[in-house]
């Protein structure tokens, strides 16, 4: 059976496989290894063990990919600061009144105020 680009192979003489990618010339090939390495192989020295009519999609190579599309470092938008001080818990509920002239008779806003380094997650209920 001839061996083509794309077929599965492992090495007769030593132990190892791969997809081919290619030729270097008629005896020679090219075995992409699990770890993305391209070994030339004598094509004797390999033994086909999965072959597709179709063409394999294979995973790209970096040479592949086209320079528009590259995969950028994505972008930290804010990240809170940490400070010494923020270990400590300082957690406070604040309640502003709407109207401070009226203090007994008005609504208040309330708010939770969360000066450290953790997250916190709780509830509020109103009766």
């Amino acid at each position: 059976m001839a061996i083509k680009v794309g077929d599965k192979v492992r090495f007769l003489s030593e132990v190892g496989g791969g997809i081919v990618t290619g030729f270097i010339n008629k005896d020679t090939v090219k075995v992409e290894d699990e770890d993305g390495f391209e070994v030339p192989v004598l094509a004797r020295e390999c033994v086909v063990i999965e072959t597709d009519d179709y063409n394999i999609k294979r995973r790209p190579r970096i040479n592949d990919v086209p320079v528009e599309k590259k995969i950028t470092k994505p972008e930290i938008i804010s990240r809170p600061t940490e400070t010494r001080e923020g270990e400590q818990l300082n957690i406070f509920l604040a309640f502003v009144p709407e109207d401070t002239k009226a203090i007994s008779t008005t609504s208040f806003d309330s708010y939770l105020v969360n000066d450290s380094n953790y997250y916190l997650y709780y509830n509020y209920f109103k009766c």
